[in-house]
């Protein structure tokens, strides 16, 4: 939902996005308790119809695991961004993720991914166990959790204007109007 609010906002501003990781559930995540389980349950019509009608995206509830695993899929997407393919990389993993039901904690999973937008499969699976694509997956964690983070989408704006949640895409564009009027970032 993240990204189709930003295509929205990118069609009336120039705008530059930079990613970062977030994972929901890190290894270590104690399990997920059965009311808050029931709760996530609930919510997901509310979810799916604030995904058609704000985005015109048709979503699947995604199957919770217990382990999470994104951290791979992030590293994924940090060796996608130094080969220049950070967006079409982050659209698959969506897609794959929230559209197709699709288990992105698995590795053959990603590689069929990266593969799909033209990465090389033998460099991005060996990308996903390197050091220096996971320390900038815990980089960002950090920031995150300095910054207060908790959940996702988020959006920082400026350097200065936090929006958190799915929010509609004139938000976003008040929020980045606010950003040009105060000389954060150029118009």
């Amino acid at each position: 939902m993240a990204v189709s609010g930003l295509d929205t906002l990118s069609k009336s501003r120039d705008i530059t996005t930079e990613f970062r990781a977030f994972e929901l559930r890190p290894p270590g995540s104690p399990p997920i308790p059965p009311q808050y389980r029931a709760r996530i349950d609930a919510g997901w019509p509310r979810v799916e119809a604030i995904a058609r009608e704000r985005f015109g995206l048709e979503m699947k509830q995604p199957s919770l695991t217990e382990s999470g695993g994104t951290r791979l899929a992030h590293a994924g997407a940090k060796f996608a961004e130094a080969q220049g393919l950070a967006d079409p990389y982050h659209r698959a993993v969506f897609s794959a993720y929230w559209q197709a039901g699709r288990d992105i904690t698995q590795i053959e999973t990603l590689v069929e991914i990266a593969t799909s937008i033209g990465l090389d499969p033998d460099a991005f699976r060996a990308a996903l166990t390197d050091p220096t694509y996971l320390d900038q997956v815990l980089a960002d964690e950090s920031f995150a959790a300095r910054s207060g983070l908790s959940g996702v989408p988020a959006f920082i704006f400026g350097g200065r204007y936090l929006v958190s949640g799915a929010q509609p895409p004139y938000v976003l564009q008040q929020v980045a109007d606010r950003c040009i009027a105060e000389g954060l970032i150029e118009e």
